[in-house]
């Protein structure tokens, strides 16, 4: 069992529709974590939204294992004085995620972003505050992390 571990994940992407994964991937205990990213927009183009996914690596040959974790993801802000770092879950708890062999690739939740165009700069000042040079930076915190049939981890 691991507590209050962060990491700090970063993803670059361009296409809509497609997913992405982090540049970085690590290791707890023997467990790779990952985490992706896969934006759409909706039918009118008004709102982009962003889902958040969190994948779980296990590369003993065990063919059963399951894991809890118990964890919060933050979408780092690079300007706070005017854009509040993204919290998911949105009430700033923590989500209970569970992973299998079969699911190893869990949806953490969604954040929506709204376009208007008449926003002018504010747009453009979002964009440079949470997507500077294309790239997105997260940091992970895992509350709790717990291996069925397992000893701890770390």
């Amino acid at each position: 069992m691991i507590n209050n571990v962060t990491k700090t994940f970063q993803i670059l992407s361009s296409y809509c529709h497609t997913m992405y994964e982090s540049e970085e991937e690590y290791l707890l205990g023997d467990l790779k974590w990952k985490i992706c990213l896969k934006w759409t927009v909706d039918p009118t183009r008004i709102k982009t939204i962003y889902t958040m996914y969190l994948e779980c690596i296990y590369d003993n040959n065990q063919k059963d294992w399951e894991c809890t974790v118990e964890c919060q993801l933050k979408w780092i802000s690079h300007n706070t004085s005017q854009f509040k770092t993204l919290v998911l879950p949105h009430d700033n708890s923590y989500s209970a995620l569970t992973f299998t062999r079969d699911n190893s690739c869990v949806e953490m939740g969604k954040w929506e972003r709204i376009w208007m165009d008449n926003w002018g700069s504010f747009d453009e000042d979002w964009s440079n505050a949470f997507i500077p040079g294309s790239k997105r930076t997260f940091e992970l915190v895992f509350k709790s992390l717990n291996m069925k049939n397992s000893t701890t981890l770390i």
